[in-house]
């Protein structure tokens, strides 16, 4: 199977001509919604990249200052301060809107592509996956946390499907994408001596392979790395430079966003 059974399942078939006042509705609480999840997991990755606490009030990066209600507003804040902080001038990192303009589309199609309970959960997931994409990102680290807030979300997930065989799928899903990545990265340590992927790289593949079953995660992983085969060559092409590292768990996120559009 290559999709996972509560993608057919759980998803919505919209009538338009009928429908069309609440699916507008639900786009923009979906928008809304996902703009604010997207500045809580922007900032979420930088603190735990850094160590600090998560139940600190908002401050600026630069002068440490605590953010006025102008500036904590998702997206329209960053407009209304001009992408700068109101106490010091220094600029805002764009990256921060563009997590939540890219989280708000990707919750407003969530939101009227799934019925419930399905599009809370795999919102829920998004948005973890979208911390470890930036944490990746930055710092080339995955709190192993967060993988695990995903690998639980898909859980429930398969809980509650009612196709006979979705535990098995999920259990294939669970071991089968994450050991092609293991044993890629064991063949790569005997021939090179080094390793191939990061430590976290397998247990997110195994995180999203709940989601996807066993198929779909193999589907997701080999997108992943054309993905990277493909930055690798623009940058080559480009900046006339190579690439040693590629944040393997940004390309994941990618394909698996992408498989769940598709």
């Amino acid at each position: 199977m290559i999709f996972a059974p509560w993608i057919s399942e759980y998803a919505t078939v919209w009538d338009v001509e009928t429908n069309l006042g609440l699916e507008a509705l639900l786009i923009l609480v979906g928008a809304v919604l996902g703009a604010c999840l997207g500045s809580f997991a922007h900032a979420t990755a930088w603190r735990l990249n850094r160590g600090i606490s998560l139940f600190m009030p908002s401050t600026c990066d630069q002068c440490r200052a605590p953010l006025t209600l102008a500036m904590n507003l998702p997206i329209i804040g960053w407009l209304i301060c001009r992408g700068k902080c109101q106490h010091c001038k220094q600029p805002i990192h764009f990256n921060m809107l563009l997590s939540e303009i890219l989280m708000a589309f990707l919750a407003a199609f969530i939101i009227t592509g799934f019925a419930w309970p399905s599009s809370a959960l795999l919102i829920s997931a998004m948005t973890f996956l979208w911390i470890a994409m930036i944490s990746d990102a930055n710092a080339l680290v995955i709190d192993l946390r967060i993988i695990a807030i995903i690998a639980i979300s898909g859980g429930v997930m398969l809980i509650g499907t009612t196709h006979p065989h979705a535990i098995f799928i999920g259990l294939a899903g669970l071991f089968v994408p994450a050991g092609c990545i293991y044993g890629l990265s064991l063949c790569y340590m005997i021939i090179r001596g080094e390793r191939g992927f990061g430590n976290a790289d397998p247990w997110l593949m195994a995180a999203i392979g709940i989601w996807t079953g066993a198929i779909g995660g193999i589907l997701v992983f080999v997108g992943a790395a054309w993905i990277g085969v493909i930055y690798w060559v623009l940058i080559r092409l480009l900046r006339q430079k190579s690439i040693k590292l590629l944040p393997f768990g940004v390309l994941l996120g990618i394909s698996f966003i992408t498989y769940i559009i598709a």
